[in-house]
């Protein structure tokens, strides 16, 4: 009876034992599956052809795009849809692909570089040992979509000689706002500010294209 008795326990704990276990490995790999449901999708701004800007004699050679400046509640891990009517839409599964700002002067200084040919243009952080003859500053206020679902970008453009180059900075608002509608859906948005980026590297182009340097 003592034996019959300890091998029926022995037998009730291996059973328990095992559904434990099982209850252990259904729960992981249920973790597993949140974890990968979890993840992110990274978004990107894409270069926009634009208006080509020749050099001409005298003219700037080296351009150098500064970080722009970017406020904070845009400048985060998840992507902000809009913000409008004291509310903010932002969307958790999406966030861009590097820092918005960082992001955003890479954008248009691929832009210029387009619009600008023969000239070096390059990014504030990029390991360029070139003395830069203009430079180019943005700050942004709105990145995002505004009234009536159309993208916004609302900032300060500011394009200032460097070393060598004549004349003064020259500052422009910035208020571009897409012609269509965009669908409140992360794809839709940075498509559209990928346009809208295209368009402020259009008028930084036209300023830095009349910018000269002296004999």
């Amino acid at each position: 009876m003592v034996f019959s008795f300890k091998f029926s326990s022995l037998k009730r704990c291996y059973h328990q034992g095992r559904l434990a276990l099982g209850c252990s490995m259904v729960m992981g790999c249920l973790a597993l599956v949140g974890c990968s449901n979890n993840s992110p999708t990274y978004y990107t701004l894409m270069h926009q052809k634009g208006p080509s800007y020749p050099a001409s004699l005298g003219a700037v050679q080296t351009v150098k795009v500064l970080l722009p400046s970017v406020p904070e509640q845009l400048d985060r891990d998840t992507m902000v849809l809009s913000g409008q009517s004291y509310r903010m839409v932002i969307d958790d599964g999406a966030t861009w692909s590097e820092p918005l700002s960082t992001l955003i002067g890479h954008t248009l200084s691929a832009n210029l570089g387009q619009r600008l040919p023969g000239r070096i243009v390059f990014s504030q952080n990029d390991a360029v040992a070139a003395s830069p003859q203009a430079y180019v500053a943005l700050s942004v206020t709105r990145f995002d979509l505004g009234e009536g679902r159309h993208a916004v970008i609302d900032g300060i453009l500011s394009i200032k000689p460097g070393g060598g180059a004549t004349g003064t900075t020259q500052s422009f608002p910035v208020h571009w706002v897409s012609p269509q509608s965009v669908p409140q859906r992360p794809q839709a948005l940075a498509e559209a500010l990928s346009e809208g980026v295209g368009s402020v590297a259009d008028q930084a182009a036209q300023v830095l294209s009349g910018m000269r340097v002296p004999a």
